[in-house]
């Protein structure tokens, strides 16, 4: 791999393409997309021919790589088989049930049942192979299960292909995610809720097994396009507030999904809410008008009673009258 993996290029995915004109041209295409881990399993092309080479490119960039020299490819003079796990690199996301297909194939007549087993397994896990033993030229089924205490991580499982004294075997790189999030709920705004403020804060029960969230609020329970106000895919807390202004008396409805590596789950089951309405009135002081006097420095108040909870926008002193007097003293000479 060259390093092609790692950072800065970060090459995920090679196609690999045959030539069979000495390098001339690689008009066949043998695997594309597959995992850039140094090693794929693919089937040969029945084109014999002295002048093959292999091509591996970046499927997300510009550089590759050729074979050094020419190969052959031939047909077989024994009889033997082999097989090919469908992939080489996968990922196991329990407690969800795991299955891999296993091709196999004979060359030169080869009919001998092959029997497959696998080894490297986690404590606790066992594989199965349907059919077992398995006619080459026909593929079986590996399952796995993990059992419930199986831990994170990435193990190499060995399957091995036996028939007529012949052992063959294949290394698949299995990385175990945990997938549970049967534990998430929507916590607030409660389903229902009234009076909802007009800038809410969502609230969930986060579960470890997400990476994060993806969440929706909309105004209708089908969450078409045109009714979300606001969408997220990238929360990565256990809360979101809606970055926009919701209107009085709105119906909005909010649902979550959580996203791992083994990508999205269900969205949860939608809550809705309303949100508040504002009662505005005006009030008017009874106990006007007031005297100030021109002694001292005195404190003169009036009282606004309000009977109901809310918050006071405004206060205005809307007339206010300032009585003067001043003296002259005359002087004659």
């Amino acid at each position: 791999m060259a390093n092609t993996d790692l950072a800065p290029v970060n090459c995920r995915t090679v196609n690999i393409l045959l030539s069979t004109g000495g390098g001339s041209s690689f008009p066949i295409v043998l695997a594309s997309g597959v995992p850039n881990i140094g090693r794929c399993c693919i089937r040969v092309p029945d084109n014999v021919t002295s002048g093959a080479r292999i091509r591996i490119e970046a499927a997300d960039n510009i550089f590759f790589d050729v074979s050094n020299s020419n190969f052959k490819i031939q047909q077989p003079t024994l009889a033997a088989f082999s097989f090919c796990p469908a992939k080489l690199q996968d990922l196991a996301c329990v407690p969800a049930d795991y299955s891999m297909e296993i091709s196999t194939d004979a060359g030169a007549g080869f009919s001998d049942p092959v029997t497959l087993s696998a080894t490297g397994l986690p404590a606790g896990a066992t594989a199965t192979f349907t059919p077992n033993p398995v006619i080459p030229g026909s593929s079986s089924t590996l399952s796995i299960d993990f059992g419930d205490n199986v831990s994170e991580g990435t193990f190499d499982l060995t399957v091995e292909g036996t028939a007529n004294g012949t052992t063959k075997t294949s290394v698949i790189s299995l990385t175990v995610v945990k997938n549970d999030f049967s534990a998430l709920a929507l916590l607030t705004p409660a389903n229902g809720a009234q009076s909802v403020d007009l800038g809410p804060i969502l609230y969930w029960n986060a579960v470890v097994d997400a990476d994060k969230y993806e969440i929706e609020v909309a105004t209708s329970p089908s969450f078409e396009p045109g009714t979300i106000l606001a969408y997220n895919a990238n929360v990565v807390a256990d809360s979101f507030k809606i970055p926009i202004l919701l209107n009085e008396g709105q119906v909005c409805y909010w649902r979550v999904r959580p996203v791992n590596s083994c990508g999205v789950s269900e969205w949860t089951k939608p809550f809705v809410f309303v949100t508040r309405v504002q009662n505005c009135a005006s009030l008017t002081a009874t106990d006007l008008p007031k005297n100030i006097s021109a002694n001292g420095t005195p404190t003169v108040e009036s009282q606004i009673i309000v009977n109901s909870g809310g918050s006071v926008s405004d206060v205005n002193v809307k007339r206010y009258r300032v009585a003067t007097s001043f003296s002259k003293t005359w002087k004659c000479g």
